[in-house]
């Protein structure tokens, strides 16, 4: 098929597939450098690696935060520096937690990510399926990596609190002291 076209084309159907091509590889090809790769380093914590997707995510909520604020005017100055500080802060706070759990021997099983997903009594599994999709490709990573990494936050702050022991906070001191946290975070507007 393509030979016969070949042959019987004119000069303005090759016009119009050339601003074609070119058209998606500008944009397309644009857009790839444009954008910091999801799979990038954001942050290293202990021997960690945040993403920049995770990062991007919670980052998007602080500012989200921050718009509610100041919804009837404009965000001053300092804020997107401190929404930069403060979406690191959550990310590193939350990996050192998780590690701190993890090497405690706190887990998150299977099942009880599953109980926790459908404790719903009008859960809808194709809805869930096209959410959890969508979730993946808005941010990049797995919705279900995030609820986990909630479920097991909970569960230890839950322990922690009824421990309400003083070596439990001075064993997570230790911990966090020892970890090295490493930014690759290039500017304040991710």
């Amino acid at each position: 098929m393509l030979s016969i076209m070949r042959r019987h084309a004119g000069w303005g159907l090759k016009v119009i597939l050339g601003v074609v091509i070119v058209s998606f590889v500008f944009f397309f090809g644009y857009t790839a450098i444009r954008q910091e790769a999801p799979d990038s380093a954001a942050l290293e914590v202990g021997e960690e690696t945040i993403s920049y997707s995770q990062y991007r995510f919670f980052h998007d909520n602080q500012r989200d935060l921050f718009r509610e604020k100041f919804k009837e005017g404009e965000m001053p100055p300092f804020a997107e520096e401190s929404i930069r500080l403060s979406a690191q802060r959550q990310v590193v706070q939350r990996s050192l937690t998780r590690q701190f759990a993890g090497s405690l021997g706190f887990r998150i099983t299977d099942e009880e990510l599953a109980r926790y997903i459908t404790r719903d009594q009008n859960f809808d599994p194709v809805a869930y399926r096209n959410f959890i999709q969508y979730f993946y490709r808005q941010n990049g990573f797995a919705y279900e990596d995030l609820v986990r990494e909630d479920l097991l936050i909970q569960k230890f702050q839950e322990w922690a609190q009824k421990t309400d022991s003083p070596l439990v906070d001075a064993w997570y001191q230790q911990f966090a002291g020892k970890a090295d946290v490493r930014s690759f975070i290039q500017d304040a507007n991710p």
